[in-house]
């Protein structure tokens, strides 16, 4: 029963600090495109896609091995996850300077006008988004929601600073915004990781030159490294193409419906990240707990989705000067519902440690969106990610449910039930 309490406890923290998080993301990103001019609006929208995709590649999964980790080993041993933590905060420093670095080269070669302010930027939000990450990931892996309050006051503490900077200083305000947002959220899980859950453990700091550790670590994510790896840069490219074939007004008619569709998916990776642990802690009953999920995710992905459709009247009322495609909106709402059951699917392969066919299915992802907005860039031109993200999330939640009856049938190696 106590288990039980600690669970109605738990669950509701997480979904709080979840729709807290990703909906102050969500509200500087729909302020600045009320009171930013569409050229603007794109310019900023496409720093924040190209920050958090670097920020995707960088963590190469290792969020992922942190919740399965410490939802094994913590209270019992702090030591291994300790190396964990330290090593991945080292390794995504290394990967943000290389895969900035590769995009800066990038940008050269195909003539786009990014200045140094903006790779600044770049770099500093990646990196935070990463600690705020892996953090996130430690916590929900011990079960320590209930120190997820410190964040979300601080997130409710925060709100009105951050919309008024942006009312009064324009793009600059956005940004400035941003970066506070980052700051505030990520340091307060850092804080709370060291601090309560790995207790200023002396493996924390001996992890740095743990060089082992660091090379363990990066072979454990091969798998999720690889996946992360097509499935950024299969949107990276797509942008990057539009950005220079047809300006900064076509990226703003992307991002800003792209932004309500990030909205939804944020709040399902925060459910993966809870039902991980979850799963890990209950491996006896990991399918019924993978019904469940599945269910769930139905129920609140055909709430988030429609509610996205029925809005669009108040998207244009917002920013009237973003001019977008009506079955954009419509694809962007189908997209997340189909993800959000993806999802669950995730967060049991990750559970069982079979990362690889995670691999195959982000796979099947980033090839479908790469290949769409190849194909109907020149007809649809932003609209063609849209139509390849819903294509990218069809074919996906296909391949995770043929994966799945597969593992019934043959049961080779993947313990759907463990006895």
């Amino acid at each position: 029963m106590k288990r039980q309490e600690k669970l109605y406890v738990r669950a509701p923290i997480a979904f709080l600090y979840a729709m807290a998080s990703r909906g102050l993301n969500f509200l500087i990103l729909i302020f600045s495109a009320r009171f930013l001019n569409v050229e603007d609006y794109g310019s900023f929208s496409y720093m924040i896609i190209v920050a958090n995709n670097v920020a995707m590649l960088s963590s190469i999964g290792v969020s992922s091995i942190i919740n399965v980790r410490s939802a094994k080993y913590l209270p019992q041993s702090v030591k291994p996850i300790s190396l964990i933590y330290i090593t991945s905060i080292i390794i995504y420093t290394l990967l943000i300077c290389v895969f900035v670095l590769i995009y800066f080269l990038f940008s050269l070669v195909n003539n786009i006008a990014i200045d140094i302010s903006s790779w600044v930027f770049i770099v500093f939000v990646a990196w935070f988004t990463c600690l705020s990450s892996i953090s996130e990931a430690l916590i929900y892996g011990s079960q320590k929601q209930i120190y997820l309050l410190r964040t979300l006051i601080y997130i409710v503490i925060i709100i009105p600073i951050l919309l008024l900077t942006i009312y009064n200083f324009g793009i600059i305000g956005s940004v400035i915004a941003y970066i506070i947002f980052r700051l505030t959220t990520s340091f307060s899980n850092f804080w709370i990781s060291i601090k309560y859950i790995l207790k200023y453990t002396k493996y924390f700091l001996s992890g740095i030159f743990n060089l082992n550790s660091i090379y363990k670590l990066f072979c454990s994510t091969i798998p999720l490294t690889g996946s992360i790896v097509l499935s950024a840069s299969a949107l990276i490219v797509s942008i990057t193409a539009i950005t220079n074939n047809y300006g900064n007004e076509e990226i703003a008619k992307f991002a800003y419906l792209y932004n309500f569709y990030n909205i939804i998916t944020f709040i399902f990776g925060a459910i993966v990240n809870y039902s991980i642990a979850t799963l890990v802690k209950n491996r006896a009953k990991s399918k019924d707990i993978l019904y469940k999920n599945i269910i769930f995710s139905i129920v609140l992905g055909l709430i988030l989705s429609l509610s996205f459709v029925v809005s669009e009247g108040i998207l244009r009322l917002i920013s009237p000067q973003i001019l977008f495609q009506q079955y954009s909106l419509y694809l962007y709402a189908c997209s997340a519902f189909l993800y959000g059951i993806s999802s669950c699917f995730h967060a049991y392969w990750l559970s069982i440690e079979k990362p690889h066919l995670l691999f195959v299915v982000q796979s099947i992802w980033a090839l479908a969106l790469f290949s769409i907005c190849l194909y109907y860039q020149e007809s649809y031109q932003g609209a063609s990610i849209a139509i390849g993200i819903f294509v990218a999330a069809f074919l996906q939640l296909l391949m995770n449910i043929l994966i799945y009856i597969v593992t019934i049938i043959y049961k080779k190696g993947y313990p759907l039930d463990v006895k």
